[in-house]
């Protein structure tokens, strides 16, 4: 049964209502809820914080995955986010570094780190960029088919020499 065009209306605007709400208004705030919505894999959480710009270039990737994002195996155990120094010539505007702890049922697999850019509209502060550290990154905050499986498997094998060399 098709909805009508009223009901699609009805449901965009209770969606819209819900993703406004949600925007914190600190930069801070913004970035873990983020970072939140990475460990819980929740696609639709983390495209809520984005800028209408940054919705642009990700919302059919989101789409074609319902939502979903990192990857089964590994998964984000715990993060921790640095605040990088500020632009004062852009005070609206923040930079912030996630680290992501990444583990399997065999245990610890190594890390993953994003930048993560957001900028003030209004009363609240919205992602405009996110990206890798580097290229050995993960990507862990994308959905499935974004992810860099080699830098997965590089990173257990740098985890698993550490550990045996203790």
């Amino acid at each position: 049964m098709e909805k009508s065009a009223t009901e699609e209306t009805v449901l965009l605007e209770r969606l819209q209502m819900l993703e406004n709400a949600i925007v914190p208004t600190t930069a801070e705030a913004t970035v873990d809820m983020w970072a939140k919505a990475v460990q819980e894999r929740n696609g639709a959480l983390q495209y809520a914080l984005l800028t209408e710009n940054a919705k642009l270039g990700s919302k059919r990737s989101f789409e074609s995955f319902h939502w979903v994002t990192g990857a089964s195996s590994p998964w984000v155990e715990n993060y921790t986010i640095t605040s990088l120094p500020a632009n004062e010539e852009q005070p609206q505007e923040q930079r912030f570094q996630v680290e992501f702890e990444l583990v399997t049922s065999t245990g610890k697999t190594g890390k993953d780190q994003a930048f993560v850019g957001v900028v003030k509209q209004g009363q609240k502060w919205l992602i405009q960029s996110f990206g890798p550290v580097s290229e050995k990154a993960v990507g862990i905050w994308n959905t499935p088919e974004s992810i860099n499986e080699q830098s997965i498997k590089n990173n257990f094998e740098d985890m698993k020499k550490v550990e045996s060399n203790l």
